[in-house]
């Protein structure tokens, strides 16, 4: 699949209201990453909890879940350093 073949095929899923899909802010195919919208707790909040503002994440395409959040992590206390 082509990269505008999958940025279309996000934009329908959004559209149809698909939840997973939801969590995706931008993608940024050429550089093999995409920005996620997350929040804690999502499944043990209400209606006005979910409206509250989310933190916008980097997830680097080619690293594994662990990999992405220890580099999340590391970036968030090298900021806090500052």
């Amino acid at each position: 699949m082509n990269w505008d073949d999958l940025s279309r095929m996000v934009k329908d899923e959004k559209k149809a209201g698909n939840s997973v899909v939801s969590l995706i802010d931008k993608l940024h195919l050429e550089r093999n990453c995409m920005t996620l919208l997350l929040a804690n707790n999502l499944d043990e909040m209400d209606n006005d909890e979910k409206t509250l503002p989310v933190d916008k994440v980097e997830v680097d395409l080619a690293l594994s879940a662990h990999a992405n959040v220890q580099r999340w992590y590391e970036l968030k206390k090298k900021q806090e350093s500052k």
